[in-house]
């Protein structure tokens, strides 16, 4: 987990709760909640860490992805930070991509809300637009992964 990685890369360093605080701006409670995994870090603060603790961001988010152990499947993913999509434009490459290739589904869209398990997106390519159809419902279980333009 992202807190427990936290917590080893600052002591690695040698550092306090309240310097890392300190180098970054907010508070050491903040520093805390992260490291207990009650908040995970802004895109800018987890970049600052990681230059911090001079290790990657894909390393950094790689254990915030990891599921806790007791998670089961049930539970399903969790995705707040899908919710820092909202507004944003974005490339989808879908896990099936020959479904994709079909014009059913739109690869470049502006995210307009995450509704449960699906994601309400513009479409921004020209074919949806031409139809009229510019709004879409998109499984996020169809979907491989999301780049940020």
């Amino acid at each position: 987990m992202l807190g427990e990685m936290l917590i080893q890369l600052r002591k690695k360093q040698r550092l306090s709760q309240q310097e890392v605080a300190d180098r970054l701006g907010v508070s050491r409670q903040t520093i805390s909640n992260w490291e207990c995994n009650l908040a995970a870090p802004a895109l800018d603060k987890a970049a600052e860490l990681a230059a911090l603790y001079e290790v990657s961001l894909d390393e950094m988010a790689s254990a915030y992805l990891r599921k806790p152990v007791g998670q089961t499947k049930e539970e399903g993913p969790d995705l707040h930070l899908l919710q820092d999509l909202q507004g944003q434009v974005c490339v989808i490459t879908y896990k099936d991509e020959q479904v994709a290739t079909k014009e059913t589904r739109p690869k470049r869209v502006r995210v307009l809300s995450l509704e449960g398990q699906e994601l309400r997106c513009e479409a921004l390519e020209e074919a949806f637009l031409a139809e009229g159809v510019w709004e879409h419902q998109i499984d996020l279980s169809s979907v491989k992964y999301f780049v940020i333009e």
